[in-house]
């Protein structure tokens, strides 16, 4: 739901907001490729869930069987985030509006003080030294 609402107000800020747009060269296909990659890095993570056997359900991580470690997970422990960003960032040079990366920033700081706070007490809880090391491990985002 937050990306979506992210990526609307970005729609929004791009098209009533007159201020602070730019134009890049070749910047649909800048646009287009993050947009792309950034949903093959959610879905690199989305399958490595499946893979494991495990829900990536983020409104229930209790729910959680395995610790995933492999895959995407072993450069960041949310990769499906990570790709969300890089989608919202696609948005945003779709969009032209440097403004709309106020979206991406509240998006950014919304999921990582908030899901991914209560998805990391539940994996520590579950999971308990196991996911402490991992965590030290492997950064929250990038």
């Amino acid at each position: 739901m937050a990306l979506a609402i992210a990526a609307v107000a970005m729609w929004l800020i791009g098209r009533s907001v007159p201020f602070a747009h730019f134009s890049l060269p070749y910047q649909t296909t800048a646009a287009v490729a993050l947009i792309v990659l950034g949903i093959g890095v959610a879905a690199w993570g989305l399958r490595s869930f499946a893979r494991a056997g495990t829900t990536p359900n983020p409104v229930h991580p209790g729910r959680a069987t395995r610790l995933v470690t492999s895959g995407p997970y072993a450069f960041t422990r949310n990769p499906m985030y990570v790709g969300d960003a890089i989608a919202l960032l696609g948005v945003a040079v779709w969009s032209g509006s440097g403004l709309s990366l106020l979206a991406l920033a509240a998006f950014i700081a919304f999921i990582d003080r908030s899901q991914i706070a209560t998805e990391e007490k539940a994996l520590l809880g579950i999971f308990g030294d196991e996911y402490a090391a991992y965590r030290k491990r492997v950064r929250r985002w990038l």
